[in-house]
């Protein structure tokens, strides 16, 4: 998923506005769902964004202790564990040694990290 929207948006956008745009400058930025799926994709295109922030993301929904993640992901990628972790934002990033800067913004009462 985060492929198809970088590549039909992002680029899209970068191409249409080739001349308006700072291509050195490009920073991408979410709120939940929406977040870590900011994080994704910086993360596999670290090259493309100066940097990267999340408001409220949601936090390893691969992971079994992440209820409503877990369900989710489940359903989206048909319990396939393998998809479900190349899609999850927190082992993208572990899995990576150099990224961009990044701001996460995580309230302390969401009800979703309990």
């Amino acid at each position: 998923m985060s492929d198809l929207i970088f590549r039909r948006h992002i680029v899209f956008f970068g191409e249409m506005f080739e001349k308006q745009i700072d291509h050195t400058r490009w920073s991408i930025m979410g709120h939940s769902m929406g977040g870590g799926g900011a994080l994704l994709i910086a993360a596999k295109n670290p090259h493309s964004f100066k940097s990267v922030s999340a408001l409220a993301p949601r936090c390893s929904p691969s992971n079994l202790g992440s209820t409503f993640g877990h369900i989710a992901y489940s359903i989206y990628f048909n319990n396939e564990e393998d998809l479900m972790k190349r899609n999850d934002a927190t082992e993208v990033l572990n899995s990576r040694h150099n990224f961009i800067p990044c701001l996460v913004d995580q309230g302390t009462k969401d009800e979703l990290l309990k």
